[in-house]
């Protein structure tokens, strides 16, 4: 059978799904401690920030890890990514660190990174060497022109053509809450809407309910 990639860095295929599954469950108690860490850290500060990528879509799904996914994804629109690094740097644990990238191979971004600093590693489809456990902070930039946001990546930023994926900012604004891993997480107004624009990707009906203020699914 022909071998296919399942996710976007082309890291998990049909072949190596299964052994990277059950290695992610291995680590889940770690990949959570180290999220709620970040989350506690960034809501401290006043910090505006909402999960996103295959987090999200998870989330949205049936309130768990995608569990072939290599990272917890999480972002905040400029004016509130500016303030991340002072934050990490004042109250961020010592046995974890984070890095600032800006480049991912060829590609231009600009993105915190998470990780333990004795932590396991894994390389890529592409060659590149990652941490096992990480959450990643993506910055979000707005266009007056567009009155929408995009993911400031030039890869998961843009659609195959090159065209900038705008979402607008009632999409992500005001933001509202989801459960991710029996955790309360903060998330885009509308995550449906926001998945297909940023992945392509649809999951299963969902509908906010107003007493508990989360997504809950209807069907």
């Amino acid at each position: 059978m022909e071998e296919k990639s399942l996710s976007w860095w082309g890291d998990v295929t049909t072949s190596n799904k299964e052994a990277t599954i059950r290695k992610n469950k291995e680590i889940i108690g770690e990949r959570l401690e180290l999220f709620k860490t970040v989350k506690e850290i960034l809501e401290d500060a006043g910090i505006e920030f909402f999960i996103e990528g295959g987090t999200l879509l998870g989330a949205y799904r049936n309130g768990q890890f995608i569990y072939h996914d290599n990272d917890i994804d999480t972002g905040c629109v400029n004016k509130e990514f500016v303030k991340v690094g002072k934050a990490l740097d004042s109250k961020l644990p010592d046995k974890y660190t984070y890095s600032l990238r800006t480049k991912v191979g060829d590609y231009s971004t600009n993105t915190f990174g998470c990780f333990p600093k004795d932590g396991e590693k894994y390389v890529d489809a592409y060659g590149q060497e990652w941490p096992l456990n990480m959450i990643d902070i993506y910055n979000y930039i707005y266009s007056e022109e567009e009155k929408s946001y995009r993911l400031d990546h030039d890869k998961a930023g843009r659609d195959a053509k090159g065209n900038p994926k705008w979402i607008p900012e009632d999409i992500i604004f005001p933001l509202a809450t989801i459960m991710f891993e029996g955790i309360e997480c903060p998330c885009p107004n509308n995550p449906k809407a926001f998945a297909e624009l940023e992945q392509g990707y649809l999951g299963e009906d969902f509908e906010f309910d107003q007493e508990t203020q989360l997504f809950v699914k209807i069907r």
